[in-house]
Formats: C-alpha cells, structure tokens, sequence
C-alpha cells in the first residue's frame, strides 16, 4: 500500500514525530506601542504610520527568522529603529 506520494508505508519503522511547537512569543496585541515609539522619533502621525507599515512589511517578511532570535522584541524594534532611521528627517 501507498501513500498519495508513490511512498510504501513502514509501518515497523515509521517517520520520526516532529518536534513540538516552541511557546509562542509575547508580543503586543497590536501595534499601539510600536506606533507611540514612531509617532515620538517622527512628530508626525501621517510619516509615522507609514514607516510602521514598511517596518510591518519588513517584519512580516521575516517573521520566522525574529521568531528564532533569542531576543524577538528586541529585533522587532531594532527593524522599527532602522526604519524610522532611513525615514526621518
């Protein structure tokens, strides 16, 4: 018998388990506290929400690489910084 890939089923030596699920990260509910920091460093909320929004799509684009970093916020707000760096006046 097969599976849908042409594979026989080994079933004295079946696949290794996955490793489980790593906890979930803490991070804000939403972005509220990323966008007091932008609004501080930009003074403007316009010019702030956009630089949120590249830092968003940055972040999103790299999620699972800020998942595995041993300091996730962190990184996540160093991608902020970085991005209201190239922004800002």
């Amino acid at each position: 018998m097969t599976d849908t890939f042409g594979r026989e089923y080994d079933l004295a030596n079946p696949e290794p388990e996955p490793d489980p699920e790593p906890e979930p990260v803490k991070l804000p509910p939403d972005f509220d506290a990323f966008f007091r920091i932008a609004l501080n460093r930009l003074h403007d909320p316009r010019d702030a929400d956009e630089a949120l929004s590249d830092a968003a799509m940055v972040m999103y684009k790299k999620w699972e690489r800020i998942l595995a970093h041993p300091n996730p916020i962190a990184l996540a707000h160093r991608i902020l910084d970085n991005k209201l760096t190239d922004f800002g006046p």
